[in-house]
C-alpha cells in the first residue's frame, strides 16, 4: 500500500494517496496529509486495542442474559420459550442496524459513528439496572440489538482502512478476539455479582464500564468533524477513481456473487453457535450437564478462552498462507470452512457422550470455532468489494447471518419445552445444529472464491468502462 505519495486532484489541490488517512480524517482542511508523530504512526494499533475492548463489551453484554438466565426466569416467571424470546429479541432489529451502519460509513467519520453506537448501548442498558418487566426486557434487548448490529461490519471496515490486505486478518483477529475476551472475563465476575447481589447490578457495572470506554475512544481517536467534510469526500472519490484495482461495479453486482452468498452462509452457520453460546450455554451446563451455577461461572469461560485463541491463531494463519503464496480462496474460505466444520462435528457428537471431561472438551471445541468465519472469511469481503461499497457489502453479510440469532435461541427454547426433559431438549437441539453446521461449512467453503469473483467483476467493470 502506498503511504506517502501525493498527487493532484481535479481542483489542483494535492491530496494524500493514502486511503486510510483520507477516510480517518488525517487530512487538513486543504486536503493535505498532516505530519505524523509517533503516536499518529502507531494510532492504528491503539485503535485496534480499543475496538477489541469495544467487541469485548459487545459480547459481554450479549452474554449477560445467559449468565443471569436462572434468576431472570425465576424473577419474571418465564417459560423456556419466553426466555428464548428474550435472546431472540436482540436480533430482531440487528439486520436493520447492520445495513444502516454500513450506509452511514459513507457520511460519518467512524469516530463519531462508533461513539453514537456506544451511547445507544448505554441508553438501552439503563432500564435494566432496576427491577423491570418481561416487556421492558424484550424491548430493551431489541433496541440494543439495533445499536450493536453495525459492530462487525463497521469494525471490519475500519480495519480495512487501517491495514493492507496481508495484515487485515491478524488485525481483525485481535479485534474479534475481544468478542471472546469479554465473556471470558465477564463470566466469573458477573456470576459472582448475580449470586452476591442481583442481575440488575450486573447491568449497572456494564453501564459504568461503557462510559469509561466512550471517554477513552473520544480521546484516542482523531479530532474530526461528525460528518465527513466535502473535501475529504472529494478526495475519497478521486482515490476510488484513480485506484487501478478499483472495480467499477454496482452494489447489486457484488451481492449476486457466489463469494457473497458463501460468506453469508458460513457466517450464518457460525452465528447459530454464537447466539446459542451467549443465550443458552450457561443454562445448558447447569441443567443438562449438572454443574452448579458457581462452577458454571468458571467452566463457561473455557469456550470463550478457546475462541480468543482461535481468533488470533486463525487470523495469523490466514495472513501467513497469503504471504506464502496461497490463494485467498484457501486462506479465507477453505480455512474458515474447515475449522467451522470441525466445530460442527464436535457439536453433533457431544450429545452422545455422558457428562464428563470428554463431553466438556468437545463442547469447548464446538463453541470455540464459530469465531473463525468472522475473523478470516469476512476478510474475503474486503478482498472483493471496492472501498465505496465495502461497508455496505459487509453490513449486508451481517444482516443475513444475524437471522440465525433470531431463530436459534427461540427454536432451542421451544425444543426444550416440548422434549421429554430439558436435558433431552438441549441434546436434540445441539445435535441438529451440529449436522447443519457441517453441511453449511462445506458448501460455503466451495462458494467462497475471491480470485474468481474478482476476475468476473473485473470483466464486468471493463465492459462498463469501455461502453
Amino acid at each position: 500500500m502506498k503511504t506517502s505519495t501525493l498527487r493532484k486532484t481535479s481542483d489542483g489541490i494535492a491530496a494524500a494517496a493514502l486511503p486510510s488517512a483520507t477516510l480517518r480524517g488525517e487530512l487538513d482542511e486543504h486536503g493535505l496529509q498532516r505530519p505524523e508523530s509517533w503516536f499518529t504512526r502507531n494510532r492504528s494499533w491503539f485503535i485496534v486495542g480499543l475496538m477489541a475492548f469495544f467487541f469485548a463489551l459487545n459480547f459481554a453484554d450479549k452474554a449477560t442474559v445467559g449468565y443471569a438466565g436462572k434468576q431472570i426466569i425465576a424473577d419474571l416467571g418465564l417459560t423456556n420459550a419466553q426466555f428464548g424470546t428474550v435472546g431472540s429479541a436482540f436480533f430482531w432489529l440487528f439486520a436493520v442496524g447492520s445495513i444502516l451502519g454500513g450506509l452511514l460509513c459513507r457520511w460519518l467519520n467512524y469516530k463519531w459513528l462508533v461513539a453514537f453506537m456506544m451511547v445507544m448501548w448505554i441508553a438501552t442498558m439503563i432500564p435494566l439496572t432496576v427491577p423491570t418487566s418481561f416487556g421492558v426486557l424484550v424491548a430493551s434487548r431489541a433496541v440494543l440489538g439495533f445499536a450493536e448490529g453495525p459492530t462487525t461490519a463497521v469494525l471490519n471496515f475500519i480495519v480495512s482502512l487501517l491495514f493492507p490486505p496481508e495484515k487485515r486478518a491478524l488485525a481483525s483477529g485481535i479485534v474479534t478476539a475481544g468478542s471472546s475476551v469479554g465473556p471470558l472475563i465477564a463470566a466469573p465476575v458477573f456470576t459472582w455479582i448475580i449470586l452476591t447481589f442481583d442481575w440488575h447490578r450486573m447491568f449497572q457495572v456494564l453501564v459504568i464500564i461503557s462510559v469509561i470506554w466512550l471517554v477513552l475512544w473520544l480521546i484516542v481517536t482523531e479530532r474530526t468533524p461528525i460528518k465527513i467534510s466535502p473535501k475529504i469526500k472529494e478526495n475519497m472519490a478521486a482515490l476510488e477513481r484513480a485506484d487501478d484495482n478499483e472495480l467499477q461495479v454496482s452494489f447489486w453486482q457484488l451481492v449476486s456473487t457466489r463469494t457473497f452468498w458463501g460468506l453469508a452462509l458460513l457466517c450464518f452457520a457460525g452465528y447459530i453457535l454464537t447466539s446459542l453460546k451467549t443465550t443458552w450455554l450457561p443454562l445448558f451446563m447447569n441443567v443438562a450437564m449438572g454443574y452448579p451455577q458457581e462452577t458454571v461461572g468458571l467452566l463457561v469461560t473455557l469456550p470463550f478462552l478457546g475462541s480468543t485463541l482461535m481468533a488470533i491463531f486463525s487470523g495469523w494463519l490466514s495472513g501467513r498462507l497469503l504471504r506464502r503464496g496461497h490463494s485467498a480462496r484457501v486462506a479465507r474460505g477453505v480455512l474458515a470452512g474447515s475449522l467451522l466444520a470441525v466445530g460442527g462435528v464436535a457439536m453433533a457428537v457431544l450429545p452422545m457422550l455422558p457428562p464428563g471431561v470428554l463431553q466438556l472438551s468437545l463442547l469447548t471445541l464446538a463453541f470455540s470455532m464459530p469465531i473463525v468465519p468472522f475473523v478470516v472469511a469476512m476478510q474475503a469481503g474486503t478482498d472483493v468489494a471496492p472501498r465505496k461499497h465495502r461497508a455496505l457489502f459487509l453490513g449486508s453479510v451481517v444482516a443475513l447471518y444475524s437471522l440465525a440469532g433470531v431463530f436459534a435461541p427461540i427454536g432451542l427454547g421451544v425444543m426444550i419445552d416440548s422434549a421429554a426433559s430439558p436435558a433431552a431438549g438441549y441434546m436434540n437441539g445441539f445435535q441438529l445444529v451440529g449436522i447443519f453446521i457441517v453441511v453449511a461449512a462445506i458448501i460455503a467453503a466451495f462458494l467462497i472464491n475471491p480470485e474468481h469473483t474478482r476476475a468476473k467483476l473485473q470483466a464486468k467493470s471493463t465492459k462498463k468502462v469501455s461502453a
